[in-house]
Order: C-alpha cells, then sequence, then structure tokens
C-alpha cells in the first residue's frame, strides 16, 4: 500500500472514530430522569481509533499528529464534541461519616476543599477561620476584616484564600501561620479573591465602579507584582500550576449560562471555545465549577414557569462533564441534578430520597446512603470517589465510600 493510499484511510478512519476520553447548590430532583437517546459506540471503534492514532505518530510522523492536536498542548481542545452518556448503575452501598472536630466554641459551615479532598475550610466565628489539615482542626484570626470572613479556596498545601464581606473586600491569604493581605490594583474599586493553586498563586476578580470587570492573579510570594487580564464580564473557574487561568463569560446580560470557555496562559496567549450548541438552552450551564481539567455543568431538558411568570431553575437538569482537554463534553441523560465532581471525574447527583449517585471516570455508578444524615450535602469528591467531604445541619463531615 502506497503512503498517499496509507494517510487517506488514516483520514478517515480518524473523521469517522471519537477521540476516547482521558481521563448553590441546588440539586432539583423532580424526576428520575430520562432514559438514555443514544449510547456510545462499540469498543472495536474505539481500538481502531487508537490504532489510528498510533498510525500516526508512529508510522506517518509526529509533525502531523502535532498539529493535528496542538490546541489541546496548549491546555483547551477549540473542537469539543457532545456525546450522550447512560451511567451504568450497579446496586446501593452506605458511606460511613465522620463529623470534623471543632475547636472551642468554632462554628461549622463549609466554604472549600482542596482536590484531594484532605483540607478543608469552613467558618470559625467572627473575624475567624476554620481549617482542618487532614482531620485536625486549626482555627486562624483575619484581623482588621469585618466580622463575616469566608474562606473561598485551599490548596493540597494548606495556603488557604479568601475575602471579608465589607463593600470594598479585604482579601488575604494564610500559609504558615500566617495571614497576609492581597491589594487591590490600582485604578480599581474592588476585588475579590476566588481561587488559588498548588503553588500558592492567588486568582480572583476586579471591578471599577461603573461596572466594567477583569481578571487578576496575585503571584505566590510577590502579591504586589500582581497580573490583570482584561476579559471583561468573566467569571473565574480557576488557575492551574502553571499559571493558566480558566474563566467563562456568559450568554447575555440576561442568561446567565456559560456562553464561552476562555484560558490565558501566563505567556499572555488567550485561547477559547464557544459551548456547545446543545447547551445553551435557558436553564443550561448555570454555575459551572472546575475541577482538574473537568467542567461540571447541567443540560436543561425542560423549563417551567410559574403563572407569575417567574422562571425557577431548570427542572430535569442532566449532568454534565466536559473534559476541557480532550473536548469530550458527556451528558448523562439517566442522571438529574448539579453535579459535584473531582479533578479526575467522578462526581456525585442526587438520587431517590436520601440517596446519591456517585459516578465513576468511566461510567459506572452505583446509588449511595450517607448514613443517618437525610439532610447532609455533599460538597466536594476525592480524587477516588472514595472520599466525600460535606455538611449537616449542626457538622461538618467526611463520609468513606467503599472503593
Amino acid at each position: 500500500m502506497s503512503d498517499d493510499s496509507t494517510m487517506r484511510e488514516v483520514r478517515t478512519l480518524m473523521r469517522e472514530s471519537p477521540v476516547p476520553s482521558t481521563s448553590l447548590d441546588p440539586q432539583t430532583l423532580l424526576d428520575r430522569g430520562k432514559r438514555s437517546r443514544r449510547r456510545w459506540r462499540r469498543a472495536s471503534v474505539v481500538t481502531a481509533a487508537l490504532t489510528v492514532v498510533t498510525l500516526v505518530v508512529t508510522g506517518v510522523g509526529a509533525a502531523t499528529w502535532l498539529d493535528h492536536r496542538r490546541d489541546q498542548a496548549a491546555g483547551l481542545s477549540t473542537k469539543p464534541r457532545v456525546v450522550h452518556r447512560t451511567a451504568t448503575l450497579s446496586g446501593e452501598t452506605g458511606c460511613w461519616a465522620t463529623p470534623l472536630r471543632r475547636v472551642a466554641d468554632a462554628t461549622a459551615g463549609f466554604h472549600a476543599a482542596d482536590p484531594n479532598a484532605e483540607q478543608v475550610v469552613g467558618t470559625g466565628g467572627v473575624e475567624r477561620i476554620s481549617w482542618w489539615n487532614r482531620g485536625e482542626p486549626t482555627v486562624f484570626t483575619v484581623a482588621g476584616a469585618t466580622p463575616e470572613v469566608t474562606a473561598t479556596d485551599v490548596n493540597g498545601s494548606g495556603t488557604v484564600v479568601g475575602h471579608d464581606d465589607a463593600a470594598s473586600p479585604l482579601n488575604w491569604t494564610y500559609s504558615d501561620g500566617t495571614v497576609r493581605t492581597l491589594p487591590t490594583p490600582a485604578g480599581f474599586d474592588r476585588a475579590e479573591v476566588t481561587h488559588v493553586n498548588g503553588r500558592g498563586d492567588a486568582l480572583g476578580l476586579l471591578e471599577r465602579s461603573d461596572g466594567t470587570t477583569a481578571l487578576v492573579v496575585w503571584p505566590s510570594g510577590a502579591p504586589d507584582r500582581h497580573r490583570v487580564i482584561a476579559e471583561p464580564g468573566a467569571r473565574p473557574l480557576g488557575i492551574r500550576d502553571d499559571g493558566t487561568v480558566v474563566s467563562v463569560r456568559g450568554r447575555s446580560d440576561s442568561d446567565p449560562g456559560a456562553g464561552t470557555v476562555v484560558l490565558h496562559r501566563s505567556n499572555g496567549k488567550r485561547l477559547s471555545v464557544a459551548v456547545p450548541r446543545q447547551l445553551r438552552a435557558g436553564g443550561s450551564m448555570i454555575g459551572v465549577t472546575l475541577e482538574g481539567d473537568h467542567l461540571y455543568g447541567t443540560s436543561a431538558g425542560m423549563q417551567v414557569t410559574f403563572s407569575d411568570g417567574q422562571t425557577p431553575l431548570a427542572a430535569f437538569v442532566n449532568p454534565v462533564r466536559w473534559n476541557l482537554r480532550t473536548g469530550v463534553v458527556e451528558i448523562f441523560d439517566n442522571l438529574v441534578g448539579v453535579p459535584v465532581g473531582s479533578r479526575t471525574g467522578w462526581f456525585v447527583v442526587a438520587g431517590d430520597v436520601d440517596t446519591r449517585v456517585l459516578v465513576a471516570p468511566d461510567r459506572r455508578a452505583r446509588e449511595i446512603t450517607l448514613g443517618d444524615t437525610p439532610d447532609a450535602g455533599v460538597h466536594a469528591v476525592g480524587p477516588d470517589g472514595t472520599t466525600l467531604i460535606g455538611s449537616t445541619e449542626t457538622d461538618l463531615v467526611t463520609w468513606r465510600c467503599p472503593g
């Protein structure tokens, strides 16, 4: 077979074969959901795709492959592909709860957890934050803050970021027992820190008095040398360890759903991709979250409008898991609810009464019960799906689920 005919067949297979995927809190449950409209293609087709990848890399030359995937190397596939999934349910299992121990009179209200679900931060009381390092509690005070302080994120090393509730918030970072202030860049009236990466770089949102906004990165150890990113109207979702900022822009002033995903790399390069048309219906992709490379959101199956003309939260929302690097956008047709996800692809949604559904990266799923905590809320999922962080009416809780 000639090289030309080989390339024609390779290109044909790559067009026809899917690239396999790698590896607030409303959970309105009005129905168990719809049955799947489509099923994933047969495993033999996936095997063919993998064979094509091998041919392109080893038989035809790496340059062709790298050019085809350069957008993924930059951290964002600009050609998202929507697939409808059916989670494979296999029985029910129980998870056992361990309340996080409090310090003295510290209160308990969840604020954030790190990607490994080992560092947890929450309410500590007036001007105080509670921080649990693998279950061991510490309470620290944010001096000079208003009585109400919020921790917005924490990384795996225990670096915490947050702000108070002043009109022009006091932004701060906590590490190694010390609270440091994050300055508001000149030309802006307010700043609000939202995220922190593994290196300790903080990400936030800036606003001027006229309502225009921008993004800001405060580098770890040098917060005065902040990086302002001109992306008006964007909402920050996270900052990667290489400094890449991920954000979303809304569809319109009247529709809060995500319309565009935008990446800003530390070298100034900007990448963006539109949310697929299948996820642009009213009620879809509202309140999206980012964990690792996975963007979690919802697909609205229908909307309900009350007689007073007010549109409530979308009913029959199906969970969405979007891998930004590969471009695979999964809509889970037989599940209902707002997903709480992990950086590895595990996520939790509502199940029947007093249960949740825990979904693995390979779409295997099982119903889980959270013990004698019917009003519990799950707020974070560990990387292997065996650890959940959440809250009850009185405590913050770690649940351990069988692997």
